[in-house]
């Protein structure tokens, strides 16, 4: 390409700054400026006119990024080509179509990504909504004003270390503000502890209202701790709670009276007592390792899925009609039992899958109606 060419093309453009461009191709010292570091800098979309004079620069800059690598004449460092180059494709970026997405389109996309995502309990604090938020100062004023995509706390660790408590309950206060009054979705997990008091669940107990989603992975002593929560779970729907120490005599009745509590899920170790709102529940799962008590689901006669894992002893149940009851799944812990005394009192009128198995001899017997 003739150099006559370029300087054509420059005239043509009629900018003052393409010659700094240009005259630094031979200056590897030179600073490169840009007349849209604004754009550079942030996700702003730019105007018609702007984008008429950027597609100008790119082309313009690239002729002479072509007429450098063919002629031998001009003594260019590798570096100083590659600098330029890259100064071309972010210039390049700042007509990226993501620019001229509205905002309100960009806020559907951030909440269907965030219900698409792994699940919650699994979420750390690079993820949703962290990663949108330091993109650019355009994305983070979306996620903050979405309160949603912050419902969704990350799983709550319970320490004895004062510094790392107060860390959390830092981090806690400062999520509930950014959640404002959306529902919350969080998980308490503190396995091989027991606190009957701990300020990070004096944090929690405050917005018990907003409970939506609760899992629980500790003991009954842990889960009695948020006594002063009953009578205010008004949002919860979902429960979990993995019992992971001999429960002996205790008694759980936070649950109780929560009007909205729908699907409950229990492991480990079954509590003396669990009082549950059991006549409103749809789905019901419990997979325990030890029983301390009567089981009431039975009487939870709006049950549509039902999975339950029964010891040997535990196998005759009362007269029970499940009118709701679509999905059956039970599995004995020891020894596959003649299922006929199971069934013999119960009433099934709308069941449509049935699931029988054992775990000790990995056997499995299905029946779908």
């Amino acid at each position: 390409m003739a150099e006559s060419q370029v300087r054509n093309t420059r005239s043509q453009l009629g900018l003052q700054w393409l010659k700094d461009v240009v005259n630094g191709l031979s200056n590897s010292r030179n600073e490169l400026y840009s007349p849209f570091s604004y754009l550079l800098y942030s996700n702003t979309a730019p105007s018609d006119s702007e984008i008429a004079l950027i597609r100008k620069f790119i082309a313009a800059t690239q002729l002479e990024l072509t007429f450098t690598n063919v002629d031998s004449k001009r003594n260019i460092q590798q570096d100083t080509l590659a600098r330029y180059t890259a100064f071309v494709r972010v210039h390049d970026a700042i007509l990226s179509p993501i620019r001229k997405i509205p905002s309100e389109l960009l806020e559907k996309i951030f909440r269907h990504y965030a219900t698409s995502i792994i699940q919650w309990q699994h979420v750390s604090r690079i993820q949703l909504p962290w990663v949108l938020s330091q993109v650019c100062q355009r994305w983070r004023a979306i996620v903050l004003r979405v309160p949603s995509l912050w419902s969704h706390v990350p799983a709550i660790h319970l320490l004895d270390k004062r510094r790392k408590t107060q860390t959390t309950i830092k981090y806690l206060n400062e999520l509930f503000a950014r959640s404002r009054d959306a529902p919350l979705t969080f998980n308490i997990y503190a396995p091989r502890q027991e606190y009957d008091t701990h300020p990070v669940l004096d944090v929690l107990v405050h917005h018990s209202e907003r409970w939506q989603v609760l899992t629980i992975e500790s003991s009954c002593i842990t889960i009695n701790a948020l006594q002063r929560s009953r009578g205010r779970l008004s949002s919860l729907h979902t429960l979990t709670l993995d019992i992971g120490r001999f429960p002996g005599t205790s008694v759980i009745d936070i649950f109780k009276d929560a009007p909205r509590l729908r699907e409950v899920n229990i492991t480990g170790h079954y509590p003396h007592a669990l009082f549950l709102p059991w006549s409103q529940l749809t789905r019901y799962r419990e997979v325990v390792l030890t029983r301390g008590g009567r089981n009431e689901v039975y009487s939870a006669s709006h049950l549509e899925i039902l999975v339950l894992s029964i010891a040997c002893d535990t196998t005759i149940i009362p007269v029970t009609t499940l009118c709701h009851l679509k999905i059956l799944r039970i599995t004995w812990s020891h020894t596959m039992l003649d299922v006929e005394p199971f069934f013999q009192n119960l009433t099934l009128p709308a069941i449509r899958e049935i699931l029988i198995g054992c775990l000790h001899l990995i056997s499995f017997q299905s029946f779908v109606l």
